[in-house]
């Protein structure tokens, strides 16, 4: 059985918290978050090689663990390591 803490913890956060396991950040909010264009960010999500995304009806959004993974799995010692 969940916590009162956790029942109230559920009941205060944003719909799109809640929905998808963390705090998510919108295409823009993203794009600032990665120091990408948002339209780098967009077609990276249309051709693949960015990070995951949630499509919530007609919403895009992108939890910051998963911008985090992506940057993580993006760290290079240099540039021959591509």
């Amino acid at each position: 059985m969940p916590s009162a803490s956790a029942a109230l913890e559920a009941e205060t956060m944003p719909d799109s918290v809640a929905a998808t396991g963390g705090p998510c950040l919108n295409t823009d909010d993203a794009a600032r978050y990665v120091a990408l264009a948002p339209a780098t960010l967009t077609t990276l999500r249309c051709r693949g090689g960015g990070p995951r995304f949630i499509k919530l009806r007609s919403r895009v959004v992108y939890r910051v663990a998963d911008l985090d993974a992506w940057l993580d799995a993006n760290v290079r010692a240099n540039t021959v390591a591509a």
